[in-house]
This record gives structure tokens, sequence and C-alpha cells, in this order.
């Protein structure tokens, strides 16, 4: 007791000291391999006490506060002050929240873990490192908003999405991956207005500003942008005088099986300029013009007439048929690289005609009957070819490959079919204007106007295609035009 009264009100390391002098037990350094006893805060270097022979099994009791453990019979114990620092991270248990953990302590970042990492009391807050920013979604489409409204957090909230791409976050359908629309509003928040949308017009660009565009370069807007046009009907965008703009086919009588006199295109600000004249030698019936070629048939009642076959842009024939003498014959139709053509006279001696296209080769020949009447191109569609015919009238149907007959079904004796033919005048419309002639002039009007655009000399039966109006009169010439951009 005397002992601890010596060291009563004393600081607990000069206490110790105190102790240790009176026990006559010298202070020497820790072996090699001891746990350190250092406090973080630096209390005293940890000391050995050796065994004493003449205090075996001594017990120190407490001295200020401060436990000091035994002196053991065997062994050397640390003497050891204040608290451990098991995982060596810098911070003892006082203060880490695990000392088992040296990524945990009060300095550690905290990251989304599900662990308190930064012994704060709270894990996996929206203070982590890695934790994301949330956008309110107040729309509801799956984008959010910036500014104000966000949060941090290492789970997504709800009513918030991981993105802020939301330009207007009161109207669902606006939103980056909303179709942009014409509607005076940036539905798809690129920052640009009416932008390609999906409902906006085609429009082509016309570099040589002929009115024509070039078809491959194409885009869509609300309204017409500068140096583009609403046709892609251009074949040469950098020369003006060179575009079709009722570029195809004429194929049949009135361009169809509907022999409407439709054709589909425009002639913008271009006039007719007389291309060739060839002679033929017959009334000349309205042609057939396909890929570059001419078919034309002459049609001399009770005469000699001929299919013939020419070059489109110079009139230069490439073959010709010749019919034996017959009441007629009559307009040709193309289909499937086939040529049909009807030879008409009284009773059997009749016969629907199949030419090869390249060469005017016979494919086949069909027989039926009709009277003395004047017939017209026939239909063909769906592998078949079907005729005006019979002795007093009526259909004829045959297969368009073999010429085998399918039908025939007896009507009202009416000839000169087609809904494209009225008293004499047979019309063409284009999407801009009327074409009509007669049987010694043609005309072209603007449709929408009604305004006489061109006249031409020759009348007959007219066909179009590529840009050229071609002419059958009724006094043996085929008159070819071209329309060019007008001065």
């Amino acid at each position: 007791m005397a002992i601890l009264e010596q060291a009563q009100g004393r600081a607990p390391l000069t206490a110790l000291l105190l102790i240790l002098d009176i026990l006559q037990v010298e202070i020497q350094p820790e072996p090699e391999g001891l746990v350190s006893c250092l406090h973080q805060t630096g209390c005293f270097v940890a000391a050995v006490v050796p065994q004493s022979e003449a205090h075996p099994g001594f017990e120190l009791g407490v001295v200020s506060g401060v436990a000091v453990p035994r002196v053991h019979d065997t062994g050397v114990p640390c003497v050891q002050l204040g608290p451990f620092d098991s995982d060596g991270d810098g911070f003892d248990s006082d203060l880490d929240c695990d000392d088992g953990d040296p990524a945990v302590h009060p300095d550690a970042d905290e990251v989304c873990d599900g662990l308190d990492n930064d012994c704060d009391g709270l894990i996996d807050d929206e203070t982590a490192a890695d934790a994301s920013t949330w956008y309110l979604d107040y729309d509801g489409d799956g984008f959010g908003q910036g500014g104000a409204w966000t949060t941090n957090g290492c789970d997504q909230p709800e009513g918030f999405v991981g993105n802020d791409g939301d330009c207007d976050d009161e109207d669902p359908v606006v939103n980056p991956s909303a179709d942009e629309l014409c509607n005076e509003a940036d539905d798809d928040c690129d920052g640009d207005v009416d932008e390609e949308p999906v409902d906006g017009d085609t429009w082509y660009l016309d570099a040589d500003g002929d009115g024509f565009g070039d078809g491959s370069q194409s885009m869509a807007a609300c309204s017409q942008p500068d140096g583009w046009v609403g046709n892609g009907d251009d074949l040469d965008d950098s020369d003006p005088l060179d575009m079709f703009t009722l570029a195809g086919s004429w194929e049949t009588l009135g361009n169809g099986t509907g022999h409407t006199g439709y054709f589909e295109g425009a002639t913008g600000d271009m006039a007719l300029e007389h291309l060739w004249t060839v002679a033929l030698g017959g009334e000349v019936n309205q042609v057939a013009v396909v890929a570059g070629w001419v078919f034309a048939t002459t049609n001399e009642s009770r005469e000699i007439n001929y299919l013939f076959a020419l070059d489109a842009e110079t009139g230069v024939q490439q073959w010709n048929h010749e019919f034996e003498e017959a009441y007629g014959v009559y307009a040709p139709t193309w289909y499937d690289e086939a040529l049909y053509v009807q030879r008409g006279y009284h009773g059997d001696d009749t016969q629907l005609w199949c030419f090869d296209e390249a060469d005017g080769s016979v494919l086949w020949s069909s027989p039926h009957t009709a009277q003395w009447e004047t017939y017209y191109a026939p239909a063909a569609a769906d592998g078949k070819v079907w005729v005006n015919g019979g002795s007093y009238g009526g259909m004829y149907g045959f297969d368009a490959v073999t010429g085998t007959e399918l039908f025939f079904n007896r009507l009202a004796q009416y000839d000169e079919w087609t809904p494209a033919w009225d008293d004499g005048v047979q019309p063409i419309v284009t999407d801009d204007t009327l074409v009509v002639a007669s049987g010694n002039a043609t005309f072209v009007f603007e449709l929408s106007s009604g305004v006489l655009l061109d006249s031409l000399p020759y009348g007959g039966f007219i066909s179009i295609s590529d840009d050229r109006l071609f002419i059958g009169s009724h006094w043996g010439d085929l008159y070819a035009y071209e329309w060019v951009l007008g001065e």
C-alpha cells in the first residue's frame, strides 16, 4: 500500500516509473516480436518488466486510472497504455468503426458497397464517391431534367432517371427519342425545330436550278428549302438542259390497262421542240414507247400494214413486220418483253399476234372472229391478254405466253373501246399539263389554269415517254417532239 500511496496524484507515466523504481525493476527496450504498445497520441514507449525473483506474481493495480498488466512468473509481458489500432490504418478502436478492416476508417471515401466506409454512421449515402446523379422525370417519359431537380445516391429513387436530356419535362411526347414533327417545336430535344420531320415533304437538291431535282439527294422538310424542289426527275443535275420530267414508258393505249391517259410527271417551264419525223406509209395508231424504242403500227383499211420498231431518239428503224391486207391493224401493246397487235378482218380472218420486242420475230398468232370494226390496243396484265372481237361484239381472253384462247364473252356490238376516247379527241393528263390531239392539231394546256401553252400543226394518236411527245397522224407520218427548257 505504501507504493500506491506514493504514486497517487501523479501523471500516469510518472506514477508507473515511480512504482518500477521502488520495485528496483530495470526498464528495457521492447523485445523484437512483441506487440507494439505505442499509443497513437503518444503516451510512452512500451516497456518490458523482467521477471523479478523478489516479487514473483506481483500484481500492479491501477495507477491514476491507467491499467497496468501484472508481471507473470513466466514470459515477458508488454506494458501497454491506451487503445489498440489492430488493422494498422492509423486509427485506434476508439475512432475506427471496423478495426479489422484497414479500408474502413474516418478518412476513407464512402463508396456504394453496403458498408459504412468513413465511420460516419451512414451506409451508401449521397456522399459516396461512386454515387450516381439522378434526375427528376416529372412526365414519366424516361428522360429527366437537369438543374435543381437532381439528387445523388447509390440507388435510383422513385420518379428519377439517370439522364437529363428532357427539354420539356411536362410533356411526355417531347424527349430525345421522340420523332420530330412539323409543329414548330423541338420534339427530339436536339436544339433544332422541325428539322428532318417524319411527317414532312420530301425535297430534292436542284443544283443546276432547272426546277428538277437529283433523285439521289433528298431531305424531309416542313416547307421547301432554298435550292430544293419537290421532284427527283433530273438525270443530270449539273446540266439544266438534261432532265426527264416525264420519265418512263408508255406501254399501251392510254398508258395502262385502265386507258386513262394519265402520265406521272411535269413539264415545268419546258417547251416542245421538234425532234424528227418518219413517214410510215399509212395512218399511224397510238404508239407504245418502252426502253428507248417506239413501236408503231399503220392502219390502212384493206391495205398491207406494218409494225415498226424505231429508235426513240433518232427515229431510225430497227425492224418491221408486214401484215397481210386486212380491214385494220390496231395499236400495239407492250407487255413483259413482248408486243401484242390485233389484225382485224371479217369472220375468222382475224388474229392476235405476239412478237419478240428485240427482233420482231413472231412468238404466236391466235385466230378469232371479228366484224368490220375498229379496235384499239389489247389490254395485258397478270399473264393474260384481252381484246375486243366477235362476230357481233364481245371480248376474248388469251394466255399471254402461249396464245391459248381462255374465253369469249359475247357482248353488245361496240368497237373503239377505251375510257380515254371521246368523239375522236384523245387526251393525256400529266401532273401539270393537259395534252389534247384532234385529227389535225395537238394542244398543250396548263392543267391548273387552262392557259394554252403550246399548239402543234399535227394531230392524231398521241403518246408520251421520257420528255418526248409522239403523234401518229392519219396521213401516215409519225412525229416526235421533245420538251426542252424554255428561254
